[in-house]
């Protein structure tokens, strides 16, 4: 998966944060790739080594092996559970250094490093740790490597390897865009025409000088380049006027190459509308005011808070997440009785929380996300609305991959049912994460329209191999693992902005209530 990942050039796979890695078994058949010559290419299968590795064996770490913790046969075998965040850069880190040895194989020292998790606190990934079975573990060992620089085998220090890569291509990926949205917020912030403001007579609930450049590191130098709460870091609001055409044109394909992680949070909210929607001191209210009461959603709630995202750590066991995850969704059952609690919640909840440390932040973009952006009774108890999104997906897929619908009947495969997660759930349930968070990037730009685009983008992408499925099975095992392997973000979304044309917001509402109707008369 790592390997695959890197050749994406996407540096948060699934395995990253825990989502769905367990439900992936190794497959001797290697997973299917892009197509070479019409034809589809297949990955060799790899080596697997738990515990101790051979082919590794010899090497020091650090160059002393009292800082190395030894691999012996009794160690237990690699967890599934790979996470990727921020620590500091140990102080005799070494960098790698390559040694040439055959015109196959090469050696690579690696730095002593590998980290903890995917934390929303830091955004920032400047080192690596890897945590095995609960010990953290760093290596330099020897490794043998392919003529193409992949890993012969798998095993811990190879897995060290390949997150020393994807960092490293991390890095570099959020300093390029970063620099880039450094420029467009200068600008934007001229503009806007705002200075450092205090307290606001016509906001009194806004009362604290807020500073966006020094909460996001913009990196600006004078301290009267600030922007004000209520205008966000863009000021989207402003961007709809004529004057500001090429600002907005700009604007939208910053945000198709992705948000940098330390901007996205704020630009989540602002541009999601919860900035607007905030009201200050009523999250605590209805936590405190509600204390000690008990409801059915309550009930359903703490069914699904200790199974979201069981391996990431943030959210396994007794993460620190796991209370934050509880407080937003029953805040939200008690802000919004009618909806209360429906599952697809805390999968959306707790990715928020994954980028927003800030737990009310997260809590108002939920509730932009539920009572602005999704249609109105997206998540009611019948799910009409919702379960109405699959079957319109379906009348696009007619339309658009003749073959691939006419198979799927043939089959009888149910598409809707297949992925009505993916709408109820914002594809938190399938995609792989940085994928997924490049959609939501998309999303809380441009809307609803975004999900079905990007479900059809990701048939389009797999169509070819879906049709070469001969049978029921084969098809339902190639979808639960297909999405998961959408790692070239890029690539989906640039599909999913050329069905612009294709799916138009008047004709995709048309589309939804004839079957939110259908529905309805079978009830």
């Amino acid at each position: 998966m790592l390997v695959k990942a890197k050749e994406a050039s996407s540096t948060a796979p699934a395995s990253l944060t825990g989502i769905k890695v367990q439900e992936i078994e190794e497959d001797d058949e290697g997973w299917p790739s892009d197509e070479v010559d019409g034809k589809a290419a297949t990955t060799p299968q790899m080596e697997v080594v738990h515990g101790h590795c051979e082919s590794c064996e010899g090497s020091q770490v650090g160059g002393s092996p009292k800082e190395g913790i030894a691999l012996d046969q009794d160690e237990p075998a690699v967890n599934n559970v790979v996470s990727l965040g921020a620590e500091a850069d140990q102080p005799d880190q070494e960098a790698g250094a390559v040694t040439p040895t055959s015109p196959a194989t090469r050696s690579i020292k690696l730095p002593l490093s590998l980290s903890q998790s995917l934390a929303p606190s830091k955004p920032s990934v400047s080192a690596q740790s890897l945590n095995i079975d609960g010990h953290s573990r760093a290596s330099s060992n020897t490794l043998a490597l392919d003529e193409n620089g992949a890993p012969t085998h798998a095993c811990t220090s190879t897995i060290s390897l390949l997150l020393t890569q994807l960092t490293e291509m991390h890095d570099k990926q959020q300093e390029k865009q970063k620099t880039d949205w450094d420029a467009f917020l200068r600008k934007r912030k001229t503009k806007i025409g705002k200075t450092t403001m205090g307290p606001s007579s016509s906001n009194p609930g806004m009362s604290r000088i807020t500073s966006a450049a020094a909460m996001l590191g913009l990196g600006l130098e004078n301290e009267d380049e600030e922007v004000g709460h209520t205008d966000g870091i863009i000021g989207v609001a402003q961007m709809g006027l004529s004057a500001n055409t090429q600002d907005w044109k700009e604007f939208s394909r910053l945000v198709r190459g992705g948000a940098p992680l330390v901007y996205r949070p704020k630009v989540w909210l602002e541009c999601s509308g919860a900035l607007e929607m905030m009201e200050p001191g009523v999250y605590q209210e209805l936590l405190t005011s509600h204390a000690g009461e008990k409801t059915q959603a309550l009930s359903e709630i703490e069914k699904d808070v200790t199974r979201t995202m069981p391996l990431n750590i943030f959210f396994g066991g007794d993460g620190v997440g796991v209370q934050k995850l509880r407080r937003v969704l029953q805040a939200y059952s008690w802000r919004n009785p009618a909806v209360g609690y429906c599952q697809g919640m805390n999968l959306i909840a707790s990715t928020l929380l994954l980028v927003h440390a800030n737990e009310e932040e997260a809590f108002w973009i939920l509730v932009s996300i539920i009572e602005k952006l999704l249609p109105p009774e997206f998540f009611s108890p019948s799910l009409l609305v919702s379960r109405a999104c699959p079957m319109v997906l379906l009348d696009y897929v007619q339309e658009t991959m003749p073959k691939l619908y006419l198979h799927l009947l043939d089959q009888g495969v149910d598409l809707p049912a297949i992925s009505f997660s993916w709408f109820l759930s914002l594809f938190t349930d399938c995609l792989p994460v940085e994928t997924l968070f490049r959609v939501w990037d998309v999303f809380f730009v441009d809307g609803m329209d975004v999900l079905f685009r990007v479900a059809l983008a990701i048939l389009k992408v797999n169509e070819a191999e879906l049709l070469q499925c001969d049978s029921m099975p084969s098809l339902y095992l190639h979808f639960e693992s297909m999405t998961a392997r959408m790692w070239q973000a890029d690539k989906l979304l640039k599909l999913e902005h050329e069905l612009k044309s294709t799916v138009i917001h008047e004709d995709l509402i048309k589309r939804r209530e004839v079957h939110v109707q259908e529905l309805k008369s079978l009830s």
